[in-house]
This record gives structure tokens, sequence and C-alpha cells, in this order.
């Protein structure tokens, strides 16, 4: 199972038809699939090129491009997701942090201004990924979308709630994700809001048709059965929040 979400992530073995896209589409995705392939083989090549062969072009074989080169820029690799599904093969509050933490994107930096620059890129790339329809993309960008909001959050505070903003270190991370579950002024519905319209929006690209991943699939389950359905997205996002808290 791992390695089938791996494949769908990094955009290996991706499936071309011609009743998805034209066949010039499908010729310029198939360009920018092997100028993907070559960068992610040999290290070789420019992403913004392979980015720049599907301009314009709107089909799941194309975002699913988009998905791949979001995680290829932050310098995510297989290795990279086998070890943070190694740290959920046993559930538990730290292992799921752990999980977290492996899943982040900061290669903006991890201070100030960066925090939120960092979010907005893990914001399109979910984006992107749930434009793919890729089950296995889509809950890992779910993933990191949460880890990138909760430090967007934390240093969105006035001052940040820890003082200083900062996204290097797990215990930053625990302590977001305590404080935002239980912040029920305006900064916290907002932010669980957001999280309950993804989740509820994964749960249906990546659980209800086949799981992409047994374990991530329960966790969005768990959410919106606990909600009492899909119907209020904050209270989506606060039962996902106590689901990653309590495991």
């Amino acid at each position: 199972m791992i390695k089938k979400i791996l494949l769908s992530t990094i955009g290996i073995s991706l499936m071309l038809s011609a009743s998805a896209c034209s066949e010039k589409e499908a010729d310029k995705v198939g360009d920018a699939q092997r100028c993907l392939d070559e960068y992610s083989n040999k290290g070789a090549g420019d992403l913004n090129s392979c980015l720049t062969k599907i301009d314009g072009i709107e089909t799941a074989a194309a975002y699913n491009i988009r998905c791949a080169v979001g995680y290829l820029k932050e310098d995510f690799t297989t290795q990279s997701f086998i070890q943070a599904f190694e740290e959920i093969e046993t559930i538990s509050g730290p292992n799921v942090i752990n999980f977290l933490d492996r899943m982040t994107f900061d290669k903006a930096g991890t201070t100030g201004a960066a925090v939120a620059e960092n979010f907005n890129t893990a914001s399109a790339v979910y984006n992107y990924c749930a434009k793919s329809k890729g089950k296995g993309a889509t809950i890992l960008a779910t993933f990191t979308f949460l880890v990138n909001a909760l430090y967007d959050y934390e240093c969105k505070g006035a001052p940040p709630l820890l003082g200083s903003c900062q996204m290097n270190d797990t215990t930053v991370l625990a302590t977001g994700l305590g404080a935002a579950l239980l912040d029920n002024g305006a900064s916290g519905a907002e932010l669980k809001s957001s999280l309950g319209t993804i989740v509820i929006s994964t749960n249906q690209i990546s659980c209800e048709s086949g799981e992409a991943n047994k374990t991530l699939c329960e966790f969005l389950d768990r959410s919106i059965t606990n909600a009492g359905g899909p119907e209020n997205t904050t209270q989506v996002g606060h039962e996902f929040l106590q689901v990653l808290t309590s495991p």
C-alpha cells in the first residue's frame, strides 16, 4: 500500500488517455512526465521547465505533475515518505506528531514570514493533488496542509503562540495542535473550518471508493463520524484535531 501511495505522489506510472485530454495535450503532459522522470531518476533538469510544458492544461494528469513537482521542490523523495509512514506503523500521539513533522513543507525557511509562505505552498500543492484525483497524493497532501496550517496558526497570534514564530521542533507542533483544538475563537474557527473542508473533500477522493491508506482514512472517517456527518465543516475540523491528539 505504501508503494501505491508513493507512485501516485511522485508522478511515476502516470496513466494518460485520449479521453482525459486531447492528443496535443496528452503529448505535452507526456513531455512533462518525461522531464519529471529525468529529474527524479537522475537529479537532472529543471522542475520549472517541466511545469512550463503543461501551462494552461487543466486535466487530472497535468495536476498530478504539479502535485509531484510541489513535493520534489520541497526535497521529498521515496525515502521521505517511507520514513513518514514508518512513524505510524504503531499509532500513538507522539508517533502521529512525528509523522506530521516529516510531512512538513519548510523550504522557504522556519521562522517569521517564511512560515506563511510555506503554508501558502502547502495549500497550493493540496489543490493540485486534489484536482489530480489521485487517492494517495491527495491524502498525503491533506496532512501536509494540516501541519503547515498549524504552524501558520501559531505564528499569526499576537504575540505568536510560543512567543516566537518557528516551525522546527515537534514540541512546537504538538503545542499548536493542542492549542488549536481548545481555541473557540475566530482564529480557531477559521482553522477548523478550512481543515474540515479538506477532510471532507479528501475523504470523498481517497477513502470512499477504495482506501488510499487504511490508517489515514480512519483518521478522516472518525473525524466526520464524530462530527455527526459532513454538514458542519468547523466541527469536522475540530474532530480532526481531536482524533490526531488522541489517535
